[in-house]
């Protein structure tokens, strides 16, 4: 979701969002997103997704505690990359 926050608090700046979003796009598809989904405490999930950069830095995008988050499974997913069309 783009801005990540809406609140005042957060304060997110508009003329930088295009950079991230682009950032998030090239990441996934060159194969760097993955999702986890854990049960720390019965019917509790932790739902997180993580970016990792080709020099290898990461970037969490969304850490969340959900009931229920039937359409992930638990584990950890790391996405393949996209295939090239070319």
């Amino acid at each position: 979701m783009f801005p990540s926050c809406g609140c005042d608090a957060c304060d997110d700046d508009p003329v930088e969002e295009p950079d991230d979003l682009a950032e998030v796009v090239a990441v996934v598809i060159a194969g760097g997103f993955r999702e986890s989904r854990h049960r720390p405490v019965v019917g509790r999930d932790r739902y997180e997704t993580v970016l990792q950069r080709e020099d290898g830095t990461t970037r969490s995008i969304r850490s969340i505690d959900r009931r229920d988050l039937p359409s992930v499974p638990l584990g950890t997913t790391t996405w393949a990359p996209w295939p090239d069309r070319r």
